[in-house]
């Protein structure tokens, strides 16, 4: 506030005081005469003016305060239920997303223990590099007769198999 209104609020004020003690006069009291008490209810009677910016504090204006702050008190209650629900909301969302972020680090774990560097896969590949050129070298020391005929060799293991399967029929037939 500027200085000019705030003249202008003493001048209304110092008004407002002369109205009041005037009225005050017209029954035969002074303000001096009054007890402390009264003194005290009207001191809380112009704080509660100042605060709620009622200047008549006749039954009317009261109830249409009194509506109007419960209006505004119902509004605040509406709104603070629609924002908690809202929190809520959006808590859930936050363990939902939590949720998701652990399973994905736990994914990005066992992903980074199972891959394998590059190194690790060059040693892997000159191991079986290794592990080939040793078994082939165990073919070439295994002595293979000339005149080995494999045909001839399957007909008698297909023989074989043959007469031991004909062989454990005629035990179990006998039992």
């Amino acid at each position: 506030m500027d200085d000019l209104e705030l003249r202008e609020e003493v001048q209304e004020l110092t008004k407002l005081r002369q109205q009041y003690e005037n009225e005050l006069k017209k029954f035969g009291l002074e303000i001096c005469d009054l007890p402390e008490s009264l003194l005290e209810s009207i001191d809380e009677c112009v704080e509660l003016q100042r605060v709620t910016n009622l200047n008549d504090i006749s039954p009317t204006h009261l109830k249409e305060y009194y509506h109007c702050k419960k209006k505004e008190q119902i509004e605040n209650g509406m709104l603070v239920s629609m924002w908690n629900r809202e929190i809520k909301e959006l808590e859930a969302e936050i363990a939902k997303q939590n949720a998701e972020i652990a399973t994905l680090k736990k994914f990005i774990t066992n992903v980074d223990t199972s891959l394998k560097s590059e190194e690790q896969i060059k040693q892997n590949i000159i191991d079986v590099e290794k592990q080939i050129a040793n078994l082939k070298q165990r073919h070439n020391k295994v002595p293979l007769p000339k005149d080995l005929n494999i045909d001839e060799l399957i007909d008698d293991i297909n023989m074989l198999e043959l007469y031991n399967s004909k062989q454990k029929k005629m035990k179990d037939k006998k039992k």
